[in-house]
């Protein structure tokens, strides 16, 4: 009789694989592999025992489920139910007594021992936290120096002891003194120059307007724009009009067009406005005595003969007297016969 023989495989499990035949997945709660064959593993902080079981929720680890080995930071106790004193180092203490593994002084957070802290609270610096921090700082300042980290608005200097200028705006920066921004009318590093010319700011780095009142012009609006610009309006940078009043032309509108003998004036009202004659130099309000034509350029003629108040002739050179002796016509152009 023939015997067969079986012989079991013995399988290689991957990690995080167990049992005979590799069918088993370790649990989740191990905090490395497990044993390929048993399962069993070291547990991840918080649980514990063979099965990796939960801790009480007050432990930091445990090997139980009645007491705590390790507690959280700021707790001691069996159970990890009591806290630590606020004065120790980074709130450890010894977990059976509650003693300050390192005790700080009141403004420490941290400390190396009673005499050196390693940080202090807000508003606090020195060895052991003994010097509270400028009153203008704000964040707080640096533990060895006292310097602030940032000063409160309208003060400046390592220590915030220094007042920014009256005219800054928004304050200024913390080491200069220089002004973020000035107040309207106001320019310079400390806002200590006013652009009073100016309609509204000026440039803060020169002192140049961003715009002029009417009437005004150049980079900081020193100067007065030209009579004859039309309605005061001008270039901002050089003066030049934009447009003239009737009369006047150039860049600076001061090159008069108006023949010389136009009326400003009819009779007892006078033109208010400037204009005596249009751009094509034809007199509005007529010419002066004894002148005639569009742009009042001819005399009346010459044999006119005088009148007691006015012009010797009409608009279109008729005598309005008659003519002198021996001449006679609308215009007196003729010499009587002899």
């Amino acid at each position: 009789m023939v015997r067969v023989i079986f012989m079991q495989a013995n399988c290689q499990c991957k990690d995080g694989f167990y049992s005979s035949y590799c069918s088993q997945a370790c649990s989740d709660r191990c905090q490395d592999v497990c044993d390929k064959t048993s399962g069993l593993c070291r547990c991840t902080p918080g649980f514990y025992g063979l099965a990796c079981n939960r801790c009480m929720s007050t432990c930091a680890e445990c090997t139980n489920s009645t007491s705590c080995c390790v507690c959280p930071a700021g707790k001691y106790r069996e159970t990890c139910n009591m806290d630590c004193a606020t004065k120790c180092s980074n709130e450890a203490c010894d977990m059976n007594t509650g003693k300050c593994e390192k005790s700080c002084t009141v403004k420490c957070q941290n400390c190396i021992d009673d005499y050196s802290c390693t940080n202090c609270v807000n508003g606090y610096y020195g060895t052991t936290c003994e010097h509270m921090c400028p009153i203008n700082c704000e964040l707080g300042c640096y533990m060895r120096t006292g310097g602030c980290h940032n000063c409160s608005i309208s003060w400046y200097g390592e220590q915030c002891n220094k007042s920014c200028p009256t005219k800054c705006r928004h304050g200024c920066a913390k080491f200069s003194g220089k002004c973020e921004e000035c107040y309207t009318d106001y320019y310079g590093d400390r806002c200590e120059f006013s652009c009073l010319e100016c309609n509204g700011e000026c440039v803060q780095e020169s002192g140049t307007c961003n715009e002029c009142y009417p009437g005004r012009y150049g980079l900081f609006c020193e100067h007065a724009f030209p009579l004859s610009c039309l309605d005061n309006m001008c270039d901002k940078t050089n003066g030049h009009c934009f447009e003239c009043i009737h009369g006047f032309s150039g860049e600076l509108c001061n090159v008069s067009l108006c023949p010389a003998n136009c009326l400003s004036c009819i009779g007892l009202k006078c033109n208010m406005t400037g204009r005596i004659c249009t751009r094509e130099g034809v007199c509005i309000n007529g010419c002066v005595t004894d002148f005639i034509g569009p742009s009042c350029d001819r005399t009346c003629p010459t044999h006119c003969a005088q009148v007691p108040n006015g012009s010797r002739c009409s608009s279109d050179g008729v005598c309005n007297n008659g003519c002198t002796l021996h001449y006679y016509g609308s215009w007196c152009e003729n010499v009587c016969p002899a």
